[in-house]
């Protein structure tokens, strides 16, 4: 049996970091809440319990709730990251990608929080609004979300801005009327809380019982400034077979979507865990031009984290896997550490997939290009994208990010004016 240390997390998984890495650590200002519900546990998590972490997740998270009928204004692409209390287990960071509406001095932002809990199959907007100057949005408290089902029977939460206090019981978050004001950096569209590491900004769901979840220091970044790419993943995946009841290996082999900012030094993956095929996993650049991925939220009541050695079977919540880079743009997990899912469902926690010998091939850009230049190859196929990132059937009036993919798999992405 292999004995599993789990320890409290700091929100932000220690890493060696680049100058780029350091700058996002200051801007975030991630501070720790320590959960009082962490505990040590013995031993590789009996395939039983993966069963029930896996239908849970199945019946929950997975469900991909379809969105409502857009607002009307204009649809940005982000990334959403902020540190998230992951039920039972730790504060940790999340990203997420989202899609928010400007409509004049109005903006519209979809709700992230707690989706796989709310009643709900589709997400509600919250309504902003944006300053005359474009620096700030201004988010009203007490919008509601929607319903979760409980044992007295449905119950409806709230967003809100939360002021946490401590007790000798743990955290209590107490709902404020105070609006949440989020920041627009004018250099690059970058959201953040504006909060400080001595008084970061809570918000969180709440009901008239308390609070359901919450989450701090948020930093909202325009996925523009992604670069996104495709790669191979392949190595050993070890998951539960309930009917022998003990786990076996697979094989993995698919692919990934990445998206890279390289001033930031911070990549986000996509399918990297067939249980989570939605979520979204960071990864940050380190000096030697290796890849560190940590602890992180990957689902409402779920977290994603790293084994720094098989043999001994440590886990560390604030450890980072390291992935080491390959001449060709690859990188490769170290050979003595693995990767795995946990599940809590506020009593125990459980495994659904191990994942060692991991690679992640080189990358397929389809990254965009300022620089416009002549073609030497026939296209075999063209795609054309709004500034935005969505598909659209062909070249509109205004700029367009023309996509041409070659015989040779190589790919161009050109700005074009219509």
């Amino acid at each position: 049996m292999k004995k599993i240390l789990l320890f409290v997390a700091t929100a932000l998984f220690a890493i060696s970091g680049t100058a780029q890495n350091a700058q996002l650590l200051n801007r975030t200002r991630i501070t720790s809440i320590e959960n009082q519900n962490v505990s040590n546990i013995t031993g590789r998590i009996a395939p039983v319990k993966a069963q029930n972490a896996a239908q849970g997740l199945q019946k929950n998270s997975m469900k991909a709730p379809s969105a409502k009928a857009a607002p009307s204004g204009e649809a940005r692409d982000y990334f959403f990251y902020r540190a998230e209390n992951a039920y039972a287990i730790a504060d940790l960071p999340r990203i997420n990608k989202v899609t928010l509406y400007f409509d004049g001095n109005t903006v519209y932002i979809p709700n992230d929080f707690y989706l796989s809990q709310l009643n709900e199959a589709e997400p509600a907007y919250l309504t902003g609004t944006l300053s005359d100057d474009g620096s700030t949005i201004t988010i009203p408290s007490h919008q509601e979300i929607g319903t979760v089902t409980t044992y007295y029977g449905d119950m409806t939460l709230y967003f809100s801005k939360g002021e946490l206090t401590s007790t000798t019981q743990g955290y209590t978050l107490a709902e404020s009327e105070e609006p949440i004001i989020l920041y627009v950096d004018a250099s690059d569209g970058t959201i953040f809380d504006g909060s400080t590491s001595d008084m970061p900004c809570y918000v969180g769901l709440f009901s008239d019982s308390g609070f359901y979840g919450y989450a701090y220091n948020m930093l909202i970044f325009p996925s523009s400034n992604f670069e996104k790419s495709e790669r191979t993943l392949t190595g050993i995946g070890e998951v539960p077979d309930y009917d022998l009841m003990q786990y076996v290996n697979v094989e993995v082999d698919k692919t990934v979507e990445e998206y890279n900012n390289q001033e930031l030094g911070l990549r986000v993956f996509k399918g990297l865990f067939d249980y989570y095929p939605n979520a979204y996993v960071m990864a940050f650049n380190n000096e030697d031009g290796s890849l560190s991925v940590g602890a992180q939220v990957v689902a409402d009541d779920y977290a994603m984290v790293a084994t720094d050695n098989i043999e001994s079977g440590e886990v560390y919540f604030d450890f980072a896997s390291t992935f080491t880079a390959g001449a060709d743009g690859s990188y490769t997990q170290l050979a003595n550490e693995t990767l795995f899912d946990l599940y809590s469902d506020g009593s125990g926690l459980y495994g659904n997939a191990y994942y060692s010998n991991l690679k992640l091939g080189a990358p397929v850009s389809s990254g965009i290009s300022n620089t416009v230049t002549n073609d030497v190859k026939d296209a075999v196929s063209t795609q054309y994208f709004d500034l935005s990132g969505r598909r659209i059937n062909g070249a509109e009036k205004g700029v367009n990010i023309k996509v041409m993919k070659f015989a040779d798999g190589t790919s161009k992405a050109v700005k074009v004016m219509k």
